[in-house]
């Protein structure tokens, strides 16, 4: 059995054979400009499995597991609903996030009460999202780590589909200013090419 998304007029046919999982994607926008294929932030390795050190890179979008992600905030799980995303494929438009029973919501850059947040994987959630050396800088590496709720491991999203480090302000940025599959994830100055930005979903199988 097979389903189809469909963003813009092209379409990603999945099999629904693979692992079930759910969680947030995020797709990288300039390869899908370009090519019109669809590239997800995915975690480096042939296994389905997620360690301390494992970075981060892009790659065809496959639906296995190392492809969601969930956000948590004071160590709590955020749910979605997804009914407000006004597409299947949001950048712009409002995100409601439901959380400790207030809603939060981001609309371009305003939002109300604290937006930063932790990206964890699915697959292993005691690992966060992380940028190494604990500094923030440009060019630092994006991976998994235990969650340790430092600056380095909280993001944010703007209204340009951009996703944003505390610690400087960095954005998650594709090396070689490409969104072809295999570019190393990481912190860069914020420099408004397409690679910085991310179609993100919430989806489940």
């Amino acid at each position: 059995m097979k389903y189809t998304l469909v963003l813009a007029g092209a379409a990603l046919a999945v099999s629904t054979m693979t692992q079930a999982a759910s969680g947030i994607m995020f797709i990288n926008k300039q390869k899908y400009a370009e090519e019109t294929n669809f590239i997800c932030m995915d975690g480096k390795s042939e296994v389905d499995k997620a360690w301390k050190g494992q970075t981060v890179q892009t790659y065809y979008c496959d639906f296995g597991r190392d492809q969601y992600f969930s956000f948590y905030k004071d160590n709590q799980k955020i749910s979605f609903d997804s009914s407000v995303f006004n597409s299947p494929f949001a950048t712009h438009g409002k995100i409601k996030l439901q959380y400790m029973g207030k809603l939060a919501r981001y609309i371009e850059d305003k939002y109300y009460g604290d937006p930063w947040f932790e990206i964890r994987p699915v697959y292993d959630e005691h690992l966060c999202l992380d940028a190494s050396r604990y500094d923030g800088a440009s060019k630092r590496n994006v991976q998994f780590w235990h969650c340790e709720g430092m600056a380095d491991q909280m993001w944010r999203f703007d209204g340009a589909g951009r996703i944003i480090n505390k610690m400087q302000n960095k954005c998650l940025d594709p090396t070689g200013h490409s969104g072809s599959k295999g570019r190393n994830i990481q912190l860069y100055d914020c420099d408004g090419g397409l690679d910085q930005e991310w179609y993100y979903t919430p989806w489940s199988r």
